[in-house]
Parts: C-alpha cells; sequence; structure tokens
C-alpha cells in the first residue's frame, strides 16, 4: 500500500487565514514531495477525485504548481507530506446544521486509507481567526464568495469552531492542533513551534505573498504580493531616479514589503459602521469565546 509520511487534514472557515497558513506549511517541506488537496468535499468522498485543485511540488514527473490533469499516478505516489483542506463551500457540505460535523464523518474513516493509502503520522489542524476580523472579511467578499452567507449560521459554526479549539488545547492530543491565525501571522515564536510540531524546516519565506487561491485577501486582493527582490532593485536601479516613479512609491514599498504590511488585524474598522456587522458586535458569547482564545481585539 501507498504511504505518505505525514498526512495533514486541515478545517477552516474560509477567510480564516486557510491558505496563507497552507501554503506556509508546504513551504516548510521544500524539496520534499508534497501533495496539497484544497477545498474537498465533505463526508464519504475521496479526497483526490473530489478536490477543487491539487498541487503538487517535487513529485517527480509532476511540474511543481497546480495540477491540471488529475492522474493515478499522483495519487498511488508515495507522498512525505499529504495535505487536505476543508471548508464551508455550500455545495461541498452535508449539513449546514453543524460545519464540524459535516467535517468529521465517521463513514470517511472506513475509507481513508482506500482514499488516501497509509499514513505513518496523521494531523488534524483546526484553523480559527478571531470573530471581528473574520466577519469583516466574509462580508467584504460575500458577494463573490460559494461559501455560506448569511451571518447567523456563520456566527453558530464560528463559535462551533473556537469551542473545539479549546478542547484540543486542553486535551493535548499529538495528533490534533488548533492554530489561531492571529497569532501565526504576528508571532514567529507561534510559527517555529508549528514546524517543529510538523517536522519541518523552518522558513517564512511564503508570508511575503499573497496566495491567489480565494482570489486574495479580501481587501488588498493581491496587490501587496512580494514581487520587488534585491535583485530586481539593483537591475532596475536607475529608474528609481525617474521624477515619474516617486508616485508609485506606496506601490514600490507593497512590492518590497509584501503581504507583512497587510492590516489583518483591523479589518473590523472598516466595517464597523456595517450593519451586517452589528449581530457580530452584539454576540455576548462570541466576545467571551474570543476573549478566552485571542485575547483583545477591539
Amino acid at each position: 500500500m501507498i504511504r505518505n509520511q505525514l498526512e495533514i487534514r486541515v478545517c477552516g472557515l474560509q477567510r480564516c487565514g486557510n491558505h496563507a497558513i497552507i501554503d506556509w506549511i508546504i513551504q516548510q517541506f521544500k524539496g520534499r514531495r508534497v501533495c496539497f488537496l484544497n477545498n474537498v468535499h465533505h463526508g464519504d468522498q475521496d479526497p483526490f477525485s473530489s478536490a477543487a485543485q491539487i498541487f503538487a511540488y517535487g513529485i517527480e514527473g509532476i511540474p511543481d504548481g497546480k495540477v491540471e490533469v488529475r492522474s493515478e499516478s499522483l495519487k498511488t505516489t508515495e507522498k512525505d507530506v499529504l495535505i487536505y483542506s476543508y471548508e464551508d463551500s455550500a455545495g461541498r457540505m452535508l449539513s449546514f446544521d453543524s460545519f464540524l460535523g459535516s467535517v468529521y464523518r465517521p463513514e470517511f474513516y472506513t475509507k481513508r486509507e482506500q482514499y488516501l493509502g497509509g499514513s505513518d503520522r496523521s494531523v488534524d489542524i483546526l484553523l480559527l481567526r478571531d470573530p471581528y476580523n473574520f466577519f469583516a472579511s466574509r462580508i467584504k467578499k460575500m458577494e463573490d464568495r460559494t461559501g455560506v452567507k448569511d451571518v447567523p449560521t456563520l456566527i453558530r459554526y464560528w463559535k462551533e469552531m473556537a469551542e473545539e479549539a479549546l478542547s484540543m488545547e486542553k486535551s493535548q492530543d499529538p495528533n490534533k492542533l488548533f492554530v489561531g491565525y492571529n497569532q501565526w501571522f504576528a508571532d514567529k515564536k507561534c510559527r517555529q513551534n508549528l514546524c517543529d510540531f510538523l517536522g519541518g524546516t523552518y522558513s517564512d519565506e511564503s508570508l511575503g505573498k499573497v496566495n491567489p487561491m480565494g482570489k486574495g485577501s479580501s481587501f488588498d486582493k493581491t496587490s501587496v504580493s512580494k514581487t520587488l527582490t534585491p535583485s530586481k532593485i539593483v537591475k532596475k536601479w536607475y529608474k528609481f531616479f525617474d521624477p515619474r516613479s516617486y508616485t508609485r512609491i506606496p506601490l514600490y514599498l507593497n512590492q518590497m514589503f509584501g503581504a507583512r504590511r497587510m492590516k489583518v488585524m483591523d479589518r473590523w474598522k472598516a466595517l464597523k459602521d456595517d450593519g451586517r456587522m452589528d449581530p457580530v458586535f452584539a454576540d455576548a458569547e462570541l466576545a467571551r469565546l474570543s476573549q478566552e482564545i485571542f485575547g483583545k481585539v477591539l
């Protein structure tokens, strides 16, 4: 039977930084055989056949990046890391009553090795972002997202995820891990601990870029993705002395410093007067869970 050294199942609501964190995890295993199955169907479904997109890295005979043609050879190739993620895409969920109940289905476990192969180590990662910045980003993107769109349902899902996150932290199960996007983005030590937990080689290379999956940031799209490298500056130094370039200085700064310039902890401020955020700000239980997990946000 085909084996994976490390199998990572990721569960997160859309706009919780899923793709940023997954892309960063992939970078921790640069040069290794990695396969990522994005946004798979919930329930008793083969992640390889139901994934919205498949990405492969370091696998012989398959170019790095998005896999355009699905093949049995990719599925049956041994991998150092296999990652598959679940999101709240409306067309991929089984139940709207419980997001986690839709993901963690017992019937999937009976066929997991048939679908994915055996794994030396299997890890469940739950991703969550503080509710105020999460809902601000989610509401900002509601018009063109595929996920669940009504705020009351999303509030219920967020609370469910928060309770599970607290349970994970208390249980200290070595095969389950909660990752808070706020802490991951702001704290290098948090990222180092996550890398150590997974057994990778630490790198923050991906932090300067905005992953284009999901059309990038709700607020910045991909405009702050780091593209202006030191080598490009050396090659085109003379252009910086052209007066016409002065108006482009903010753009150059974004391209030099990349996604680290995004104000991801202040997204809620842009929608603080938006009526759609009122149920979020008014929910006392939401505030309690947010304080317990993320500390002061507002």
